[in-house]
Formats: C-alpha cells, sequence, structure tokens
C-alpha cells in the first residue's frame, strides 16, 4: 500500500465536505452582491470538491496532488484578496489555511506550510483587524493552529498502529497487492548487498476459482491461503494479486527449492481448483534485475508445475 488509507479518507472527507462549506459561502457573498469575491470562493470549492473525487478516483492511495498545492496555494492568495476587499469580515480566513494544511499534507510539508503562513496570517489580522481584536485573532489563529497540529499528529500514530492491520488483505491474511513491489525491491536490495540468492513465485489460482460462485470462491481463496501460508518461513512473504491470484517473495531460495515449496502447497489446496495443473510462475534474481523484471519473469513461465 502507497500510503495510509485512514489519512487518505480523512482527506476525502475533509475535500468534500470543506468543499461544499465553501460553495454555501460563495452562494452567500453572491446574495450580498459580492460576485468577484463569490467567483473566488466558488474556484476554492470547485478544485477542493475535484481534489475529494479525484482521490476516490485513485481508490485510498494518499499522495499529494496538485490540485491539494493548488487549492493551498488559491486559499493563501484569496485571504489576503478578500481582507484587502473586505476588511475586517473577511480575516476569518486566515484561520482555515492551518486546517486545511494539516488535513491535506503530511505532517511535515503542514509544519513548513504553516510556518510560511503565518507572517502573512499577521499581516493581515494586523493591517486589516480592528486594534482592539488583533490580539484575539492571534490567539485564535494560534489555538486553531496547534488544534490542528495535534490532530494531525493522532492521526499520524493511529495510522502507524492499524498499518499492519490494513496492510493486509482481509479474506486472505495476504499482504495486499501495492506492497509487493516495494517489499520486493527491499528484498532485491538486500540479496545483493549479502550476496545471497532470492526468488519471487506466482501461483495462478484466479482462473481456477472464477468459475464457482462469490460464496465457494471466498472459501477457496481462504484455503489456498493456508495452505501457502503452511509452506512459508517467517521472512517468506506472500501477496494477494488483483486477479486473485498469489505472489510468494522466498529470500535464500533456489528454484529447485521452490519448487519443492510449491509441491507441497498444492497438496492442500481443494481438489476442486485441480491443484495439479495450476500454472506457477519462478522468477530467480540475477543481474541487473529489478522488482518489475522479476515480476515480468514470473508471469511469462507460468506453467504446470515439473519438480
Amino acid at each position: 500500500m502507497q500510503a495510509p488509507i485512514i489519512a487518505a479518507h480523512t482527506k476525502i472527507l475533509f475535500s468534500l465536505i470543506a468543499g461544499a462549506g465553501l460553495g454555501a459561502v460563495a452562494y452567500l457573498d453572491l446574495n450580498q452582491n459580492e460576485p468577484m469575491i463569490a467567483l473566488i470562493t466558488a474556484c476554492l470549492s470547485f478544485v477542493l470538491v475535484l481534489n475529494g473525487l479525484y482521490l476516490l478516483m485513485r481508490k485510498g492511495q494518499n499522495t499529494s496532488s496538485y490540485l491539494e498545492w493548488l487549492f493551498i496555494f488559491l486559499l493563501a492568495s484569496f485571504s489576503l484578496l478578500a481582507a484587502s476587499h473586505q476588511g475586517q469580515m473577511a480575516i476569518h480566513w486566515v484561520y482555515f489555511f492551518p486546517l486545511a494544511a494539516f488535513f491535506l499534507f503530511k505532517l511535515n510539508t503542514a509544519i513548513i506550510l504553516v510556518l510560511i503562513y503565518v507572517p502573512l496570517a499577521l499581516y493581515i489580522i494586523f493591517d486589516f483587524g480592528q486594534t482592539l481584536d488583533r490580539f484575539q485573532m492571534v490567539f485564535s489563529f494560534t489555538a486553531i493552529s496547534l488544534v490542528a497540529f495535534f490532530l494531525a499528529i493522532i492521526q499520524e500514530r493511529t495510522n502507524l498502529m492499524l498499518e499492519p492491520l490494513i496492510s493486509t488483505d482481509i479474506i486472505t491474511g495476504a499482504f495486499q497487492y501495492e506492497r509487493l513491489k516495494p517489499a520486493l525491491t527491499t528484498e532485491i536490495n538486500r540479496a545483493e548487498r549479502e550476496g545471497t540468492g532470492l526468488l519471487l513465485m506466482i501461483i495462478q489460482t484466479g482462473q481456477a476459482i472464477r468459475k464457482h460462485n462469490k460464496d465457494y470462491r471466498t472459501r477457496l481463496l481462504q484455503a489456498c491461503a493456508n495452505s501457502i501460508g503452511q509452506q512459508l518461513r517467517p521472512f517468506d512473504s506472500c501477496y494477494r494479486l488483483p486477479t486473485d491470484d498469489f505472489a510468494m517473495i522466498l529470500p535464500h531460495t533456489t528454484t529447485q527449492d521452490a519448487k519443492s515449496v510449491a509441491q507441497a502447497m498444492l497438496m492442500n489446496i481443494p481438489a476442486a481448483m485441480g491443484p495439479q495443473s495450476l500454472p506457477i510462475g519462478f522468477a530467480s534474481l540475477n543481474a541487473d534485475d529489478d522488482a518489475d523484471s522479476l515480476m515480468e519473469i514470473a508471469e511469462a513461465s507460468k506453467g504446470p508445475l515439473h519438480v
């Protein structure tokens, strides 16, 4: 998995809810005969909602997008423009910036963005705010920034605690497919550093499973995962592919060793799947191989097992 799912879902919720809120503010500005302010607020709303939809399409991958950077830049610029146009009435925009920064960006990036924004926020407050309210506004900006900061810390710690759970497939207990390439790259670097063997094995179970109904497919997947898991060593790892196949990273393993392991796995796979006819692919690490080449070799070499 590229990034914690909880953080991505938080960003999606913030983008959609805040975007809808900004749309309502744009409507109110329009009713108050502030067409320019309403247009800019509507643009902010559109960018934020578009970002939420984009994240939904990426299925929870927690990566900063150009839309988020565009939004945070527009928000900083708009807070100054609105204050210069509406004065005291628009200073509340400075409070929204730290919330947006900590919800949309990773903790370190958000801290830098807020620190960069602080001089602009102080300029807006002291130049456009009323004399008696300035220090109260500074206090409010600081308090909101600290609350957003602590919420971001709590979220990050929660993600770290939940990562071992959300990185595995619920049905099979195998790792999610998104973790395969990063893990394979790590194992390649370790094998090259230590001068040891490394093998990637793929068992094509998906085609044999798809002909059954949904409930039976689930049971077959679980049975396959259990059979595979029984033969894995503590330092081996198994991944469920989008095709319902399984990929195994086997350090310190030769092709012949892997074939023996595969044979033991097939012995406990349900007979309904025709285990002896399941295609299996092997890719042993050679010089100049990387994660992509090993995955391609394993896919291309799939065929009936011959021990």
